[in-house]
């Protein structure tokens, strides 16, 4: 069972993917170009952004067709302004109408993958000493409250925006970086752990981090945990 997935963007999706995936789908080899992917492995390709991933999707398709060694085709996109489910519907349609041959998954970040990275509650801490982060914190605690919930703040053009603004603000309180081209800490399994761990929050409101759950569990179904006595 071998993986085509396609991600929105070209810099900080592929990067945190790379990173992740040995722990999401371990047994699974990474591919650089199609004609190379194998038995159990996976092809990772940038959409290159809303809307030019839809182009990325139709181009998977005829991938999928000529080198038919995939299982799986898998979308990984952000919401951001857009309701999370018109987004699903919006790239359902384009996978429909590209005619791809196998099954497919369809994951949307709420708002986008800026804001998954807000949830790992140990890299905020519970009084920011920086003027940025003070502030941030008082719009919005996205330690205690879910931060696919948070509103987008005064002054900002986007919710997606105003989430990468927020969280390059907790990565320079902890004195770490955060780019879209240098995802740093936040592309590591120890990290992936963090967030996964605040999946399994909840309050009066819900579960936290809810369109992150769906990552989790496509890819526990898809390689499920070795058993204890397996583990090398």
């Amino acid at each position: 069972m071998s993986l085509y997935i396609v991600v929105e963007g070209r810099r900080t999706e592929p990067r945190l993917l790379r990173g992740w995936l040995p722990k999401l789908a371990p047994g699974y080899s990474p591919a650089a170009r199609v004609e190379d992917v194998g038995a159990q492995s996976y092809f990772v390709v940038p959409g290159r952004g809303y809307p030019s991933y839809g182009e990325r999707i139709r181009a998977a398709a005829e991938d999928i067709r000529q080198f038919p060694k995939f299982s799986w085709l898998v979308v990984m996109v952000d919401a951001e302004d857009v309701d999370a489910s018109a987004r699903r519907a919006e790239v359902q349609k384009t996978i429909d109408e590209s005619g791809c041959p196998i099954s497919s998954a369809i994951l949307v970040a709420d708002c986008c993958v800026e804001t998954w990275l807000l949830g790992n509650r140990t890299m905020v801490r519970p009084k920011p000493s920086t003027a940025a982060l003070q502030a941030h914190f008082a719009h919005y605690n996205v330690r205690d409250d879910d931060p696919e919930r948070m509103p987008i703040r005064l002054g900002y053009g986007s919710r997606a925006q105003y989430h990468c603004d927020y969280l390059r603000a907790v990565f320079v309180e902890r004195n770490m970086s955060f780019t879209k081209n240098h995802p740093g800490d936040a592309a590591t399994p120890a990290y992936l752990d963090k967030l996964r761990a605040r999946t399994t929050f909840t309050d009066s409101q819900g579960s936290h981090l809810a369109s992150f759950r769906e990552v989790i569990e496509f890819f526990d179904r898809l390689c499920p945990a070795l058993p204890a006595s397996a583990e090398p």
